[in-house]
């Protein structure tokens, strides 16, 4: 079967570019900490053993250093810049971590050893951040063309292609939470979901975010009540889908007694997490951050009697192995915290010593950073490139369909396939996005 122009592009990179301490480019997230998507990312840094800077965000717009500095509309959280690339969407940046920062071809948890990382002193520096070889680890993904990547897929699926994260949002306890009650907050939650014509007559907008109805009239007590009524269905149905997933993880895939959802059916883990050598994959990072999330929310789960560790003792465990799994990685990586122009700087191409620097430590005065990926091409088999007469330069626009779908991106096209769409902005900053979840249509009034 013949290969793919991405799939050649992929392995055409991964053989005459291979990373070594001496090229590894610098690796920044945009991030909140207490955000579920950005944890995604945060535990596959650490578990690959990839020390990163990170550029701390608010969790509510406006945020300058991605207007201002990237020239970026985009308003979701979090994201990754490796080099002078900008990518979107944790399951891009989860791809192309896999696909181009390999160490070799065997999987973690699939490996019989993995050498300990150094001691944090003896790491040699670059960019900014540390790396060592024995730092890395290997992949954390599936071999190609198994039964086991196809899981780890479907697994992606079910927790970021559907609509259980926006049930699982449902049942943040807003009692707990004072976030929620926020009148800012809730705005911001609801130009994130598309707009106040979401409300639904429970409080919440479709996607479960409180509404703050207090410029409406003071309800009667009927409606009170009603109100009431229909919160505590909305969240009784997500407490269900949750317990649904719980019941398919607990019931087949973890049945067997296996430590991590690709282990060898039987593979006891370790009586006490904290011991546990083995090690989670990606397959265990897709299928547990909601689950892991909401048990840590005290309250989320908020029916003991339904959902309790009697019940799903396997999950709960699995969840426990997890957590000191991405605990003990933690020590694997160096994170230093940087501002918006550096990374900007950074993104932009600049010589390092051009970059306004945060900190005296870890500068380097070399040439400015170089772009992680070769350009990519124009796909001219791809049907929206037919209709629209895509070439490089097009000024377009890219948008995501599901959130935040005001903010639209601009810009002049740079590659397009059936994966991915890269455009450059008015700052110069090269982004990615999947074309999964997202349009592109062309900018008519492009004035760049």
């Amino acid at each position: 079967m013949p290969k793919s122009q991405s799939q050649s592009q992929e392995i055409k990179y991964e053989e005459q570019n291979t990373m070594t301490p001496l090229n590894t480019p610098p690796v920044i997230l945009y991030h909140y900490p207490y955000s579920p998507y950005a944890r995604r990312v945060v535990w596959y840094l650490r578990l690959r053993g990839i020390s990163y800077m990170q550029c701390l965000q608010p969790p509510t717009l406006p945020r300058p250093d991605l207007s201002t500095h990237l020239a970026l509309a985009y308003r979701r959280i979090p994201l990754l810049a490796v080099g002078r690339d900008l990518y979107l969407d944790t399951r891009l940046i989860l791809h192309k971590l896999e696909a181009l920062w390999p160490e070799s071809h065997t999987s973690l948890g699939m490996s019989p050893s993995l050498p300990d990382p150094l001691p944090r002193d003896n790491l040699p520096r670059d960019q900014g951040v540390a790396h060592t070889e024995k730092q890395k680890q290997a992949p954390l993904g599936a071999p190609p063309g198994t039964d086991a990547l196809a899981l780890q897929r479907l697994l992606s699926v079910l927790t970021t292609s559907t609509d259980l994260f926006f049930r699982a949002a449902a049942l943040l306890p807003a009692e707990t939470l004072p976030l929620l009650r926020d009148p800012k907050f809730q705005r911001d939650r609801r130009d994130f979901f598309g707009g106040g014509g979401s409300s639904t007559t429970d409080g919440q907008d479709a996607r479960g975010v409180v509404v703050d109805d207090s410029s409406s009239a003071s309800p009667g007590k009927e409606e009170d009540q009603s109100r009431a009524f229909e919160a505590a269905a909305t969240k009784a149905e997500a407490l269900r889908e949750i317990h649904d997933v719980m019941s398919f993880l607990e019931d087949t895939l973890l049945a067997d007694g296996r430590a991590w959802i690709l282990s060898s059916p039987g593979s006891s883990p370790s009586s006490s997490p904290d011991n546990d050598t083995s090690h989670p994959t990606l397959a265990d990072i897709e299928a547990i951050w909601i689950i892991h999330w909401l048990l840590g929310l005290p309250g989320a789960l908020y029916d003991p009697a339904y959902i309790h560790r009697g019940r799903f003792p396997r999950v709960y465990a699995w969840v426990d192995r997890f957590q000191a799994a991405v605990t003990r990685a933690r020590e694997n990586v160096t994170v230093r915290d940087i501002s918006g122009e550096e990374a900007g700087g950074i993104l932009k191409g600049l010589n390092r010593n051009d970059i306004p620097m945060d900190t005296d430590a870890d500068t380097d005065t070399g040439p400015g950073t170089a772009y992680w990926e070769p350009e990519p091409t124009i796909d001219e088999t791809d049907p929206l490139v037919k209709i629209y007469g895509l070439q490089k330069g097009t000024p377009i626009e890219v948008w995501p369909t599901d959130s935040g779908v005001r903010h639209r991106d601009r810009g002049r096209l740079v590659g397009i396939g059936s994966e991915e769409v890269v455009w450059e902005t008015e700052a110069g900053v090269r982004v990615h996005a999947p074309r999964h979840g997202f349009r592109v249509g062309l900018w008519r009034e492009a004035s760049l």
